[in-house]
């Protein structure tokens, strides 16, 4: 029995970290970043997942916040902030180190694919393995389109189900190859893994599929004839468990995501295949020639199915498709990368229309590692052991140089991407810069000058734009509003108001904002009027209570100001910083009532018998 020596485990793992203090290198500027976009929604303004108390842990594995069911996700944030608190260097730190544990894990993973599709009698130690392998993993790891998911906090869940997808087909693989008693401990392995990679995010829906491909190749485990291999029934039945997961993964991501999910009636079948199609040609596209590279790439309505770029997307997809259909014989791995990029990428491509986004970068985390494989299979084709290639050793030295200084070119690439997402500034700037119509980018601007920076006028430019770029989004009129009004201009801020009401009727914080701003221009009875359509919208609009409260005082109905400032204290945050100033209003509106009732009340009797 052959045994490997220490020396020859320590070996293995050199390429590891290599990979590692790369990766930990090129990224390591993420580390200045601050919270962007959505991390203000899921982390500065969430409170449930600080905690690891039991409910804190129900509230993680019950939620579809943010249009996710990931609750591995939650419990890593809550693990990171219990050790940083609200520090987002903390939280960068976690997401680089999942991204060299993915980049580790890709390299392994690489090395047991190249060895099952080559016809070379490889061992794991093979030089040319090695660097074939890095190749393939620095084309994933630095590659220019991952700094989305690395540097963007909120897509955690990418980096986790990354790790755990990886996990699940080497397992897998090293099932498929064992007749050992170990098989099926390297099984159950497998579907921990995968129930794992569901629970942080449900990328891996059509991971079964993408088994049953790599069974054809490279594993070549659908056989016809007489021999060990599996049946065909067995092949498929051992994926039950699979797909079942995925099944249940797949229900609750369409729970999660039925709130933000477009209307067919919006978007129809015909625009929603297009965009797929421009999908699918744009991710390779972004991958050859990783420019221009945007945190949001806007999709804009009406979707014109006959433009130039869908069309000639939808059929480059189909020659391509059918080219490499034909040559599957000639080029399996071909054929097979392209089947699993189409598979894996497929629930993101607009057929089931969530966000306001055409394509995204981070959608290329998982679903374009088929073609890292491809390069690390390249190289290696070019530059392998096999005697009978070392006519091409030369041209093959040339290519490998030619392809480290892609990967260079890659690592300035990323380094360039990862200053965007230093501030709201830096990022919404660049977006805007690529598309100046991006009305979300120019609403994005407005609300940091407004809100963070203390800069209405600066602000209400950004709100302008917006507008003008796109006249029906409720949103911008909504915080031109508060622009406006913290400039002093109450008239304009009750348009904004207004418009807002008509485009969003149920808006209940534009009700009430627009009933303060009539009380303050004395419109009383509008203000009433306000505040009662704000709380009949929302019961629990505690701040539109206080407001009505105080115009009921005003009014003189004491009685019901006083039901609303109580109404309003059952319903503040506990730690809302006005609370005491309301029960001391509280306490001089009894004092007013009690006076009042004297005043009303008659003389009492005094003295003789009744």
């Amino acid at each position: 029995m052959n045994r490997q020596k220490p020396a020859d485990n320590v070996s293995s793992w050199l390429p590891a970290i290599l990979i590692s203090t790369v990766v930990s290198l090129v990224y390591l500027p993420c580390l200045n970043a601050g919270f962007v976009w959505d991390d203000e929604y899921n982390l500065l303004e969430n409170p449930f997942f600080r905690g690891l108390s039991l409910s804190h842990l129900a509230w993680m594995f019950t939620t579809f916040h943010d249009a996710n069911y990931h609750p591995l996700c939650w419990l890593s944030f809550s693990i990171d902030y219990s050790i940083w608190g609200l520090n987002p260097f903390g939280y960068h730190l976690t997401n680089l180190i999942l991204h060299c544990l993915n980049a580790a894990a890709f390299y392994f993973f690489l090395r047991i694919l190249l060895r099952h599709s080559q016809s070379e009698n490889l061992t794991p130690g093979d030089p040319a393995l090695m660097v074939s392998c890095l190749i393939g993993t620095f084309f994933f790891a630095l590659h220019p389109l991952r700094v989305e998911s690395v540097v963007w906090i909120s897509t955690r869940g990418d980096l986790l189900c990354g790790l755990f997808i990886l996990l699940t087909i080497m397992a897998y693989i090293r099932q498929a190859s064992d007749s050992s008693p170990t098989k099926r401990l390297w099984y159950g392995f497998s579907l921990a893994a995968f129930f794992l990679s569901l629970l942080s995010r449900a990328w891996g829906i059509t991971l079964p599929l993408a088994l049953l491909v790599l069974d054809i190749y490279p594993l070549r485990r659908f056989k016809m004839g007489k021999g060990t291999e599996p049946s065909t029934d067995r092949l498929l039945l051992e994926k039950v468990p699979y797909f079942l997961l995925a099944a249940g993964a797949a229900v609750l991501a369409i729970l999660a995501k039925s709130g933000s999910m477009m209307e067919a009636a919006r978007h129809g079948a015909t625009e929603r295949i297009m965009q797929a199609a421009y999908g699918l040609v744009f991710y390779p596209a972004k991958t050859l020639v990783p420019v221009r590279l945007s945190p949001l790439y806007l999709l804009h309505e009406p979707v014109d199915p006959g433009s130039i770029a869908n069309a000639s997307s939808a059929a480059a997809v189909v020659v391509l498709t059918a080219f490499l259909w034909v040559m599957r014989r000639r080029w399996p791995w071909a054929i097979t990368a392209w089947t699993l990029y189409v598979m894996t990428v497929s629930p993101l491509l607009g057929l089931v229309q969530s966000g306001p986004q055409l394509v995204a970068d981070r959608y290329t985390y998982l679903s374009t590692l088929p073609f890292a494989a491809l390069v690390g299979a390249w190289d290696l084709r070019r530059t392998g052991a096999d005697p009978a290639r070392r006519s091409f050793r030369r041209a093959g030295a040339a290519a490998r140089l030619g392809i480290w200084t892609i990967l260079l070119l890659f690592s300035v690439l990323t380094l360039n991407q990862i200053r965007i997402w230093q501030n709201p500034v830096t990022f919404w700037s660049h977006v805007a810069r690529l598309d100046p119509d991006n009305h979300i980018a120019l609403l994005s601007l407005g609300t940091y000058y407004k809100d963070s920076l203390r800069a209405p006028a600066k602000a209400l430019t950004y709100f302008n734009r917006a507008i003008e770029a796109k006249p029906d989004f409720f949103m911008t009129y909504y915080n031109r509003a508060q622009a406006r009004d913290g400039l002093g201009d109450a008239d304009s801020a009750i348009e904004d108001y207004t418009s807002v009401i008509e485009l969003q009727p149920k808006h209940d914080r534009a009700y009430n904002n627009r009933g303060v701003l009539r009380q303050g221009r004395g419109d009383l009875t509008g203000a009433m009027a306000d505040y009662n359509a704000a709380l009949n919208i929302n019961p629990r609009l505690w701040s539109a209570y206080i407001n009505r409260a105080g115009l009921r005082a005003r009014l003189g109905d004491l009685d019901s100001a006083e039901k609303d400032y109580l109404r309003a204290l059952e319903l503040a945050p506990l730690d809302w910083p006005g609370t005491d100033r309301v029960k001391q209003v509280l306490a001089d509106l009894r004092e007013r009532r009690i006076a009042a009732k004297k005043t009303l009340s008659p003389p009492g009797r005094h003295g003789g018998k009744h």
